[in-house]
């Protein structure tokens, strides 16, 4: 959730991460609930974590479990790093102020239907969106595609400080 005047963010890149540290400890929970049933005699068969427990009895400290060790804290601090790093920006501000934010996507398609609207275009696409900036594609049927420039760029600049790139391409027939 974002607070007025700061600008909207996406989801920390540790999620993903988190989502798998987290069905690793469901996985964990429902062999533990499996052992318990089994050992309460509620179901047949016999418990899985004694053997394992079993299995790591004779263990010695030694190079395999130092580098266990070793790659278990780095997968700790990665994932402290990625909890504390902030999401990427996903908005950009409103030109005019106040708490109002525009998709990068949003004003690069707002530019592109303003400079569809201007005469000698045939058809304008957005191409790419970033928030510094968005580029238009425009198909013109004779010229340069300047009316279609000026029209994307005076409609952005109304809206925000984001810069709008039109590369314009002439239709040969």
């Amino acid at each position: 959730m974002t607070r007025p005047g700061q600008a909207p963010r996406s989801a920390p890149a540790a999620l993903a991460l988190g989502l798998l540290l987290s069905l690793l400890l469901v996985t964990v929970a429902v062999i533990t609930v499996r052992d318990l049933v089994v050992s309460q005699g509620w179901a047949e068969g016999s418990p899985w974590i004694p053997s394992w427990v079993d299995g790591l009895d004779g263990l010695t400290p030694g190079t395999p479990v130092l580098v266990a060790g070793i790659v278990a804290a780095l997968v700790g601090l990665l994932v402290l790093v990625l909890a504390l790093r902030p999401g990427r920006k996903t908005h950009v501000p409103a030109a005019r102020g106040g708490d109002l934010w525009l998709t990068p996507d949003a004003v690069a398609t707002v530019a592109a239907t303003a400079a569809d609207r201007t005469s000698g275009t045939l058809s304008a696409t957005p191409v790419r969106a970033t928030p510094r900036g968005a580029t238009v594609q425009v198909l013109t049927r004779g010229g340069d595609g300047r009316a279609a420039q000026e029209a994307a760029r005076e409609v952005v600049g109304d809206l925000t400080p984001m810069s709008i790139s039109v590369k314009a391409k002439e239709l040969s027939s």
